[in-house]
């Protein structure tokens, strides 16, 4: 048997960015529906100028603490468990290649939090398996994570001038301010190895993935609705504002055979 501790602590800077350097714009304020508090909206009045740079604010910082347990195969049977803790903050969504959430003013508005669709705080995995008579073997995976995070946002649809499509979208809570589902899969595996002649060894399997057909919400559409800038007039809630855009795949089933020879 096996326990063990990982932790882990990054702090990413330096993050490529396309960067709007012309500052000529004018504020302008509307209401938010989600506060009732004043939210700025920012209008460009001239072209951009785009500089792809580093010096630009970015920055992710990633803490996670991991508890492992290991049971390896003996006396006919195995587990393997692990609990992740995971805290991701920063002020933009990835830091794979640029971003291009930066381009324009309003980018930056209610930008810092928690990194929204990019990991689950609580994550617990249990995978056993077990010899049973027969020549059978039964196995097992449980799964847990906590919801990711989604954050609201609203479109500009008037009111805008050279930002009107790179500044057209501005956030309505700070990142990551709601929270999706928790999800919780079951997947079973039951096989059978007869004993054959030889070298010749056969594996009949059957398998179910999602036992309890779980149809958890895996991401859900955050545009609150539409604003008119020059007359702080709102369109929304739409209807489809929080519902769901992805759920979890149904319960699946599969056979398998296997010949080694």
């Amino acid at each position: 048997m096996m326990v063990g501790l990982d932790l882990v602590d990054r702090r990413f800077r330096d993050i490529m960015a396309m960067i709007n350097v012309n500052d000529d714009y004018t504020q302008k304020t509307v209401v938010n529906p989600l506060t009732g508090e004043t939210l700025p909206i920012y209008v460009l009045n001239s072209p951009q100028e785009y500089v792809l740079t580093t010096d630009n604010g970015a920055y992710r910082d990633y803490q996670s603490a991991m508890l492992r347990f290991e049971k390896r195969y003996s006396h006919g049977w195995q587990l393997f468990s692990s609990f992740v803790y995971t805290d991701l903050k920063g002020n933009q969504y990835s830091n794979d290649g640029y971003i291009s959430e930066f381009q324009d003013l309003n980018g930056f508005t209610n930008a810092d939090g928690k990194v929204d669709m990019s990991y689950n705080k609580y994550d617990f995995k249990l995978n056993a398996s077990v010899d049973l008579p027969l020549n059978l073997q039964l196995s097992g995976q449980y799964t847990y994570l906590s919801g990711m995070y989604w954050t609201p946002y609203v479109r500009v649809r008037r009111g805008l001038d050279y930002n009107s499509v790179t500044g057209r979208y501005v956030n309505l809570l700070p990142r990551g301010a709601y929270e999706l589902p928790e999800r919780n899969l079951v997947n079973l595996r039951m096989a059978w190895n007869p004993k054959l002649f030889g070298a010749l060894r056969l594996t009949l399997s059957a398998e179910v993935f999602n036992v309890f057909n779980e149809s958890t919400t895996l991401a859900v559409d955050g545009q609150w609705g539409n604003v008119n800038a020059n007359t702080g007039a709102w369109d929304g809630p739409w209807d489809t504002f929080g519902q769901a855009t992805a759920i979890e795949a149904p319960r699946q089933y599969r056979a398998g055979i296997r010949l080694e020879f």
